[in-house]
């Protein structure tokens, strides 16, 4: 429960030190007091959203501390979690620097702002007028339910199966997007085949095609230009014939003059090169031949390659070599894909079923506790000058979604003889207000928090219902510590503590602050608010009959 709060350099607020009680407190003060202000800094101590125009003087540290009593709660295990120390009785601080930087503290050792919601979330309940509006609202509606079912294990359960099947689904999707995104791949495996039938291992094929084709397209220039060799070699009065005699005659004289023995000797070098010459001139003579089946495969093979370079747009050989290894990779990579897609297809199914199991179990967490929820609601709203007010939940099936399987369905009816609707289209907001005090009622006995704070749970009733109303917020605080600001004398008089804001101008500059009222201060309160503006005999009459009753 809260203990105190402190609040300095906070929206209208030089300095404030408050002290609470607990059981049921009541908090009143005139339109426009600053009564939000005192919600404002105790969410701002719980981790809500920092703004630097919340400090009065952006010069200076803005500063809120709330100390809360914490024993026999069993939060031990939160003080572990964010590496804290634990203290029966302990601080929750929120600074905001004139830069506009935010600090959070828990008993002065710095901690995230995280933190301090966490702590929130097991420490107090806060509800504004905005959370009877969205009582009309079936997603709020589930998680009243879900709130009052306690289960929050099973809704973590399924809000991670849930999780999983979302992460399956997608990487399914986008491995099946790159499959179709992808290349016509019975395309792709015709031009492979096409590609490898081809034989296309030479980047130098076509030079080497053009080199025999041009000899095998002019053979017979070729055999007469070798039979002209050959006859200059060999034939009467040849070359052969020639040097042969030019050899004779130089050895003849070299007998007497040894200079002509090196001239000799490099005639009959010559000698036998000719004689070579003159052998492969005859070979080639006798290879040669016209060809033209041999003409007709290299120009059917030179019209394949030229075909293949035309229909891949390849300047070369080598391109379509690079081409074919390409499409090879990619043929590979997108047989492995489908592999993957399998894979991937069956993780998904794998996945929906670990949902669909914590579905149910979720589905049922919440099932069981409808019948409870909407007994109590009766029977509150009964009390609550609603006799004849019919309350049915029911949870319709929709698809999987980040909170479940369900909606909630939420009929109601407020009078009889008339059948029950949708609670967002029938219910106005007085009964509104009645149904959620109901609701908040039997939370702070299930979740068993040990504050909540009520902002104007007293919107449209007056009368009779304001008194009922004020006994069920005092039967709360004998569980739990309940703070209520209201503008209903019947529930300012219930509590067992009075707290008023007022605003008060000093030197020309607005203030406003907050105090604990004493017994003669309480009655000219009440008076106030029973008069609506200042406080007669009559009232403060009417106000000690109230505060008496209570």
């Amino acid at each position: 429960m809260i203990t105190s709060l402190h609040v300095r350099n906070y929206a209208l607020i030089d300095e404030l030190d408050m002290q609470f009680d607990k059981g049921f407190s009541s908090i009143t003060g005139e339109t426009g007091a600053g009564k939000s202000i005192l919600l404002g800094a105790i969410g701002l101590a719980l981790g809500d959203r920092a703004d630097l125009k919340s400090a009065l003087n952006a010069d200076e540290k803005c500063i809120v501390e709330l100390t809360v009593k914490i024993v026999g709660y069993g939060m031990e295990s939160l003080f572990d979690e964010h590496d804290l120390d634990y203290a029966d009785e302990t601080i929750l601080r929120r600074e905001i620097l004139p830069s506009g930087k935010s600090r959070a503290f828990v008993n002065d050792t710095p901690t995230k702002v995280t933190a301090l919601s966490a702590f929130a979330n097991r420490l107090i309940d806060i509800h504004s007028q905005n959370d009877t509006i969205l009582l009309r609202d079936p997603a709020f509606q589930l998680n009243l339910i879900d709130g009052m079912a306690n289960n929050a294990s099973e809704l973590k359960s399924y809000k991670s199966a849930y999780s999983k099947w979302r992460k399956a689904v997608t990487d399914h999707e986008q491995l099946l997007q790159k499959s179709t995104d992808g290349l016509d791949m019975d395309y792709q495996r015709f031009l492979l085949d096409e590609l490898v039938e081809a034989k296309i291992d030479n980047p130098n094929e076509e030079e080497v095609i053009e080199e025999e084709l041009h000899r095998l397209q002019h053979a017979e220039d070729v055999a007469e230009s070798l039979g002209n060799a050959d006859r200059v070699l060999v034939e009467s009065n040849g070359l052969l014939e020639n040097i042969d005699a030019l050899m004779s005659s130089l050895t003849s004289g070299a007998k007497y003059d040894s200079r002509i023995q090196s001239m000799v000797e490099r005639v009959q070098s010559s000698r036998i090169e000719l004689q070579d010459i003159s052998s492969e001139v005859s070979s080639l003579a006798e290879d040669l031949e016209s060809d033209p089946h041999r003409l007709q495969v290299l120009d059917d093979r030179m019209g394949v390659l030229q075909h293949l370079k035309a229909k891949h747009r390849a300047s070369s050989i080598e391109e379509l070599m690079e081409l074919r290894d390409d499409i090879a990779v990619k043929l590979d990579t997108f047989e492995r894909l489908e592999e993957h897609l399998a894979e991937a297809q069956k993780e998904v199914e794998e996945a929906a079923k670990e949902r669909d199991n914590a579905a149910v179990k979720l589905t049922q967490s919440r099932k069981s506790v409808l019948p409870v929820v909407q007994d109590h609601i009766a029977e509150l709203l009964t009390r609550l000058n609603m006799p004849d007010a019919r309350v049915q939940l029911q949870l319709a099936a929709v698809e999987p979604s980040g909170s479940g399987v369900d909606e909630m369905v939420w009929l109601f009816s407020a009078n009889a003889g008339r059948t029950p609707q949708a609670i967002s289209k029938i219910a106005s907001g007085g009964e509104l207000s009645r149904v959620m005090l109901a609701l908040k009622a039997l939370m702070s006995k299930v979740k068993g928090l040990p504050t909540i704070i009520f902002d104007e749970i007293d919107t449209g009733i007056s009368g009779e219902t304001a008194k009922r109303v004020a006994e069920i917020l005092r039967e709360m605080g004998s569980n739990m510590q309940v703070l209520a600001i209201t503008h209903l004398p019947q529930i300012a008089a219930a509590g067992q503590a009075h707290y008023l804001v007022e605003k008060q101008v000093n030197a020309g500059a607005t203030r406003t602050h907050i105090r604990q009222l004493n017994p003669d201060e309480r009655i000219e309160e009440v008076s106030r608010i029973l008069s609506g503006k200042e406080a007669t005999e009559a009232a403060r009459a009417n106000a000690k009959e109230l505060l008496a009753n209570d």
